[in-house]
């Protein structure tokens, strides 16, 4: 986490939005950018899949609860991953924008200038970039 203290509120932001969308951008196939849960043929194990007839995404899982793995990796799905990754772009421009318009309105007041814009950024999304961006360089790289 201490790497992307380094960098700027928006720069975690955007850094955090890029991942995302390449990550979920590159999870869709054939078009198809949300996924359910379901049941195999035949044996009828529970997986995450992207159309019930025809999948060409199958998750499978095995943990203690796996509905409930089946039904949380369902819901974060590619087309969540894009919604997420604009929410973080767009709280990116606005600390930009609120940054522009600080320094408009305290151009000889740094401190003043540091804590409106803290204040007026989203640490929400802030606080969700850095943990995907840790997630991204703690775990290891999905084979290609």
């Amino acid at each position: 986490m201490s790497g992307t203290r380094a960098l700027m509120p928006d720069q975690v932001l955007d850094q955090a939005a890029e991942l995302l969308l390449s990550t979920a951008d590159d999870a869709v196939h054939e078009g198809r950018d949300t996924w359910l849960p379901g049941r195999t043929r035949g044996t009828s194990s529970p997986v995450v899949l992207d159309d019930p007839d025809r999948p060409t995404v199958l998750i499978e899982t095995w943990a203690d609860r796996l509905e409930s793995v089946n039904s949380y990796i369902s819901l974060m799905g590619p087309a969540a991953g894009r919604a997420f990754a604009a929410w973080l772009a767009d709280a990116a421009h606005r600390h930009r924008s609120n940054a522009e318009a600080a320094h408009s309105t305290w151009p000889r007041d740094a401190q003043a200038r540091m804590n409106w814009v803290e204040q007026n950024t989203d640490q929400h999304a802030l606080a969700a970039a850095r943990t995907l961006l840790l997630t991204a360089t703690t775990r290891p790289a999905a084979p290609r």
